[in-house]
């Protein structure tokens, strides 16, 4: 049964987009589903250069500020870090009991995000891999809205599909 959530953002010089996406979290964290459960935020700013960390601590969250300049290494140090933190905030409280979320500094999850994600663990589910939609494709080179286009028709949006155990 999960006891305790925690979102791991890294987040790479993301000052400008960095706000809006905590704001989606915060209102992912209020579903009625959900609110019943702590939920930690940990930012992790990897080797940024500018007001990133000045964001998240506005915005309350736990901050890990790193020098990695690598995605797959901010997320493994964040996902450490928040599990660390939630044990610590609730004795008694074991790894299995924390459920990991990760979503990116420039992506804004919707409202039932993080209450999905509890349903799917409640029926057993180990892992959860979303879909992402682009809605302004004109900061992107030409081309990479083609370039990104998925795979399976069917499926509509870039990136992965739901998986169950």
């Amino acid at each position: 049964m999960i006891r305790s959530l925690a979102v791991v953002v890294p987040a790479r010089d993301e000052e400008e987009l960095l706000g809006d996406c905590l704001d989606a979290l915060r209102r992912a964290a209020a579903h009625p589903r959900v609110r019943a459960l702590p939920v930690r935020v940990v930012v992790v700013a990897d080797a940024c250069v500018d007001g990133t960390a000045a964001v998240a601590r506005r915005h309350g969250t736990d901050l890990l500020e790193l020098s990695a300049g690598s995605v797959g290494a901010a997320r493994a140090a964040g996902s450490r870090h928040a599990v660390r933190l939630a044990l610590a905030a609730r004795p008694g409280l074991t790894g299995r009991q924390v459920w990991l979320a990760h979503t990116d500094a420039d992506s804004l999850v919707p409202p039932g995000w993080l209450a999905q994600q509890l349903a799917h663990a409640a029926a057993g589910w180990h892992a959860v891999v979303g879909t992402v939609r682009v809605a302004d494709w004109s900061g992107h080179p030409d081309g990479t809205a083609r370039a990104v286009r998925p795979r399976n028709p069917r499926h509509g949006h870039p990136a992965g599909q739901t998986v169950d155990p």
